[in-house]
């Protein structure tokens, strides 16, 4: 169960991330 939580936490991150690296790309491209 706590291995499970721990591997979900990781994924949430990475999605995070790869949002906020999208996000930016646009903002970029915007300026």
């Amino acid at each position: 169960m706590k291995t499970n939580q721990k591997k979900l936490l990781r994924y949430t991150q990475v999605f995070i991330g790869s949002c906020g690296l999208f996000l930016r790309g646009t903002w970029f491209q915007m300026m």
